[in-house]
């Protein structure tokens, strides 16, 4: 049955040039032939236009539009998929040999489920590469199956245990809930993974299949907005409108202080203390959160010193579970 499964394999790319070819060719040696490749390319002004011109497979369907940004550009892909599975690759990043094998073995045991992801191999500037166990989650021997409460395993690991180079999503989620939200800059990905936990069971493989390139610099690094991220505004509408299953909400109100612990490092570590202030000064951190409320309260009121030491023990932290700012 998993061989009948079809993937629409969509990858968004804007000013890639260096890494697009190993992107592509992450997806055209797969060892699972029943798929298409839309590479959707987002105003590229370097030579990425180029690069994809000269490769020649009848996978591979390329679509360009003037630059809107990486949520319009996956969205195009969703819209123009023949499938009825999307699994999602960043242009710098890349696929190993059997990652949507490993897909097509997750929808055939989980149909119900609503997102399919698999385990991160972290590769760093130096050349090292890391992935995280999250063995814990399944009994002894278990490679695989539906996570019992994502915003849990999100905030408990400081990250989720996957990312949008290595999950699938089934078309008809989209036409339900809708795609992901092209205004918004800062967590347009966790903002749609969570939308979907909240209704349908996430499926994980503790399988790392994807290598994600964090010496790649990111350009959301030193990006700064001055409200709450779009996941916590969407899940505390969700909680005061009361569409949170009883079974989450005490973990959906946790993982909102984790995003807010977020916000208020990166307004801190970018030099905006008096938003930080304003935003620390929140039940909902001093409540999960005390002793970090008392050391970004001692962040934020203390010299620069001090503010070094944060940024410092962030990236050591980042290191250890490759994560970024």
């Amino acid at each position: 049955m998993k061989d009948k499964i079809c993937f629409s394999v969509v990858i968004p790319v804007y000013n890639k040039d260096p890494y697009i070819l190993r992107a592509i060719s992450s997806v055209l040696t797969q060892d699972y032939e029943n798929y298409e490749l839309i590479v959707v390319n987002d105003g590229s002004t370097d030579g990425t236009a180029q690069i994809i011109s000269q490769i020649n497979s009848p996978k591979l369907r390329v679509i360009t539009q003037d630059n809107c940004g990486v949520s319009a550009a996956r969205n195009r892909g969703i819209q123009e998929a023949a499938s009825d599975y999307i699994a999602f690759l960043d242009g710098d990043d890349e696929w190993l040999h059997g990652f949507l094998s490993e897909m097509a073995v997750l929808v055939s045991k989980y149909p119900e489920a609503g997102i399919y992801g698999t385990n991160v191999i972290f590769r760093f500037a130096d050349g090292s590469m890391n992935s995280n166990s999250y063995d814990a989650l399944f009994p002894s021997g278990v490679n695989d199956g539906i996570l019992d409460d994502y915003f849990r395993v999100f905030y408990t690991n400081a990250l989720s245990p996957f990312c949008n180079s290595g999950c699938c999503i089934p078309k008809r989620i989209f036409q339900e809930l809708g795609a992901y939200k092209e205004n918004v800059i800062l967590t347009e990905d966790t903002d749609m993974w969570c939308r979907i936990a909240l209704k349908y069971p996430v499926v994980f493989s503790l399988s790392p299949l994807l290598i994600y390139h964090l010496e790649i610099p990111s350009n959301t690094t030193t990006l700064m907005q001055f409200e709450d991220f779009e996941v916590s505004k969407m899940l505390q509408a969700a909680l005061e409108g009361d569409i949170v299953p009883d079974k989450f909400r005490a973990s959906v109100t946790k993982f909102i202080a984790f995003q807010q612990l977020s916000l208020i490092r990166r307004a801190i570590l970018l030099g905006h203390r008096k938003f930080s202030l304003k935003k620390l000064l929140d039940w909902r951190i001093l409540n999960n959160y005390p002793l970090q409320f008392v050391f970004l309260l001692c962040c934020i009121l203390s010299p620069d010193r001090l503010t070094s030491f944060l940024y410092g023990f962030f990236k050591r932290r980042d290191r250890k579970f490759g994560c970024k700012l």
